[in-house]
């Protein structure tokens, strides 16, 4: 059976073969194991010399980038030439796996309907809180990408979900649910570390994610430091992504953090991740919105004391005395400052968000996908009866 892959990534062509950031050729395994031959539909990067992207090609998989489409305004300027594109790839495939959000994939769905195609869909997070706070501009295609996100969940087939809860009851489907299936998992039981502070060194804080777009919650870590500074503890902030932004340097020249800030970029591989994760004290990801956050399960599956703000998936991964609310940037620093004093109060975050993680083990994750793709399958072949 043949499926197709639809998702608005951006794919890079070199010799003949394609690369990515985020989707190399193993992602596709998960779906060659239920389905003969995938078809990865994405956009096109133009841009070819970025030599850390990771190989995506591979046996049985083929790749159809949507050349008319590059940005959000070339949708509606390019409209019924991307319509036309997706349509020729779905003509010659017999289902389609759509990851949202994503602005192909609304479309997608929408063509599936139309030739009565049975689709199923990947709800990774949501569509409204990454656009909204994304900036002023996003902020009007906010709602539309909400509405176009909830019809596609709606009538999907079978919709697979990261959380546990939140991404369900935000987006429920008329199909067969299945949760619990994150795209991190939890590799192997690491040991807790014997937790102690060097206080002769600074005390290592976190956070992960690209300061480009405000609702990572970088301001809210600064202003954490800022508090923690005051208050004489000898702290440095390590922050990991793309960046840095004028909008992150213009804030750490504004609150003199520049001595007490350690901008990394980013790390490509999972050991320098898990190398840096463990070079840390404590972890925080003070985000205005999630899904399930990549980042917290893998700084807890490392041993390293987690905070993070209420908001999303974000509870299924954080125990509830270690979550705040959003951009309350006191009660962060309040909760770091007491592990600080008191390492047993760190030692018992490890332990409770360990527990809380156990549900992301690999072999579990990998057993309730297939048995969502394979449900998925039985449904296309009854469909093309």
């Amino acid at each position: 059976m043949k499926i197709a892959f639809i998702h608005s990534f951006k794919i890079t062509k070199r010799n003949d073969k394609y690369y990515s950031l985020g989707f190399p050729y193993k992602i596709w395994e998960r779906y060659l194991t239920v389905f003969e031959e995938v078809v990865v539909v994405s956009r096109l990067n133009k841009k070819r010399n970025n030599k850390k992207l990771v190989q995506s090609s591979g046996d049985n998989v083929t790749f159809k980038p949507v050349k008319s489409y590059n940005s959000i305004f070339s949708y509606f300027t390019n409209y019924r030439a991307i319509k036309k594109e997706l349509e020729e790839v779905l003509d010659d495939v017999d289902g389609a796996i759509i990851r949202v959000p994503s602005v192909l994939g609304a479309l997608a769905a929408k063509i599936c309907r139309e030739k009565n195609k049975k689709y199923s869909v990947e709800v990774v997070g949501s569509g409204f809180n990454a656009l909204w706070y994304h900036g002023t501009l996003g902020k009007p295609f906010a709602f539309i990408a909400e509405y176009l996100q909830r019809k596609t969940v709606k009538k999907s087939a079978v919709a697979v979900y990261v959380t546990e809860d939140y991404l369900q009851s935000k987006y429920p489907t008329q199909g067969i649910p299945f949760g619990k299936v994150s795209n991190v998992t939890v590799e192997k039981n690491n040991k807790e570390k014997s937790y102690e502070i060097n206080r002769n060194t600074p005390i290592r804080i976190g956070l992960v994610g690209s300061s480009f777009v405000k609702y990572k919650g970088h301001y809210t870590a600064l202003k954490t430091l800022e508090v923690l500074l005051k208050k004489e503890y000898n702290v440095v902030l390590s922050l990991v992504g793309q960046g840095p932004s004028k909008y992150l340097d213009d804030n750490i020249k504004k609150l003199n953090l520049k001595d007490n800030i350690e901008i990394l970029g980013v790390l490509h591989t999972r050991e320098q991740m898990n190398e840096w994760y463990k070079s840390l004290d404590f972890y925080v990801q003070p985000s205005f919105t999630e899904g399930l956050c990549r980042s917290i399960i893998e700084a807890i599956d490392n041993g390293v004391p987690t905070y993070a703000s209420n908001v999303g998936g974000n509870p299924e991964s954080v125990s509830q005395e270690y979550l705040f609310n959003k951009k309350d940037y006191k009660h962060l620093a309040q909760l770091v400052s007491e592990a600080i004093d008191n390492p047993n109060i760190a030692i018992n975050n490890i332990e409770k968000n360990k527990k809380k993680i156990e549900k992301f083990k690999t072999t579990d994750v990998e057993k309730r996908r297939k048995k969502a793709f394979e449900t998925y399958k039985k449904i296309v072949k009854e469909n093309l009866k």
